[in-house]
């Protein structure tokens, strides 16, 4: 049951990154920046010791985490999550 914790630190981590940087328009920068985040808050859960160094190289992979930011963006925008404005 632990790996299930680890995984749910690591999608909160994920989320809270999405969010941090929404904002209308430019999807690739915005997916570059949260990439950024997530990898840095890897590394410090690492250093603390919350999550294992093994674990966090698998969501450290920029193609993993592309997706995984993909898909959860879809989910959030399909459920409303963020508000649709104009791009400018």
């Amino acid at each position: 049951m632990q790996i299930l914790r680890w995984v749910y630190i690591i999608a909160s981590l994920i989320a809270t990154s999405i969010e941090l940087v929404e904002e209308p328009g430019n999807g690739a920068e915005k997916k570059k920046k949260a990439i950024g985040l997530i990898q840095e808050g890897l590394d410090i859960l690492v250093e603390d010791r919350i999550i294992p160094k093994w674990l966090a190289g698998v969501f450290s992979n920029e193609t993993f985490l592309g997706w995984l930011i993909d898909v959860m963006v879809s989910l959030a925008n399909n459920n409303g999550f963020f508000a649709k404005t104009e791009a400018v």
